[in-house]
């Protein structure tokens, strides 16, 4: 009888968590789509106080692990419920703490883990990042073009061996206009400026349509002229 490894085993927990988690939170993340959602929750948290504030950390951090899910639901109830500075900085914290997650287990578990999460061909398709001399500043770029798959990168980069550190730095910083877009503009709803969201988001989705365009057309010349001319 075959031994079942030890990665395998981590991989099939980590697995089964994250289905069991989707599952779970699906219908709760959905609920937040909605005004009333948004204002029933935002109670619920106020009541909760610092609690509260451990629940949507730990939002933000289910989020960057089980990427399904869209970070901005997240960003926005964060703004909602603290204000665009809090909700920023909780933001920041359980991106932070999630991307840290995923590094250190795609790290320990190696490539096989990556792969059974996102695909061979995901992996494939970032193999430019390999070359040291562009890394950094293509990972920088992927993390701040709006549409990218930024969260599956997560499980993908530490591939390639990029710094804890430096992946850390670029991605955050890389990331935060793009939260603070979603943050200000859940502050904006908790307010009842419906308005200024509505223009927020109206502008983030045309700068996502433009960031996801100019990203295909990228991924489309990295595979013309191949990953080893990066």
């Amino acid at each position: 009888m075959k031994k079942i490894s030890f990665k395998s085993i981590m991989f099939l927990l980590y697995l089964v968590a994250v289905v069991l988690l989707t599952v779970l939170l699906y219908p709760f993340f959905a609920s937040l789509t909605s005004e009333a959602g948004v204002a029933s929750l935002q109670e619920k948290v106020q009541e909760l106080k610092f609690v509260g504030i451990l629940l949507v950390l730990g939002l933000q951090v289910l989020q960057i692990i089980i990427a399904i899910v869209p970070g901005e639901v997240v960003e926005f109830v964060s703004g909602a419920l603290y204000g665009p500075w809090g909700g920023l900085l909780l933001d920041l914290i359980g991106i932070a703490l999630g991307q840290s997650l995923i590094y250190f287990l795609v790290m320990k578990l190696g490539a096989d883990f990556a792969e059974k999460l996102t695909g061979s061909q995901a992996i494939q398709k970032f193999k430019f990042l390999q070359n040291a001399q562009k890394r950094n500043l293509l990972v920088f770029l992927l993390y701040f073009i709006p549409g990218t798959p930024k969260d599956a990168l997560c499980y993908i980069a530490p591939l390639f061996k990029i710094p804890y550190k430096t992946f850390m730095v670029l991605s955050l910083v890389a990331r935060i206009p793009s939260v603070v877009s979603s943050t200000f503009a859940g502050a904006a709803f908790g307010e009842g400026d419906f308005k200024e969201t509505v223009i927020i988001y109206a502008v983030v989705a045309g700068l996502s349509v433009v960031g996801f365009l100019v990203y295909r057309q990228f991924m489309k010349g990295r595979e013309k002229h191949g990953t080893d001319k990066c």
